[in-house]
């Protein structure tokens, strides 16, 4: 349908080191939310995804990946 054109990992590009730090920081964020037992996956997951945007790194997130994407 459509093809992305993602790099490879590049350690020496700025824009590649830190879009991994802040997949390391999404990771902590995540791991620090209560996931109470008898909640659907769905719910869980929604509540992660809003826990990182109140964070903050998703935002990140996005802006980097649009930024790698777009050259």
């Amino acid at each position: 349908m459509f093809q992305l054109l993602i790099p490879l990992y590049d350690p020496d590009a700025t824009s590649h080191r830190a879009l991994a730090e802040l997949a390391e920081r999404a990771e902590q964020v995540a791991a620090a939310v209560d996931l109470p037992a008898g909640v659907s996956f769905q719910a869980l997951r929604r509540r992660i995804r809003q826990v990182l945007a109140t964070d903050g790194v998703t935002r990140d997130i996005d802006s980097i990946v649009r930024d790698l994407l777009s050259s």
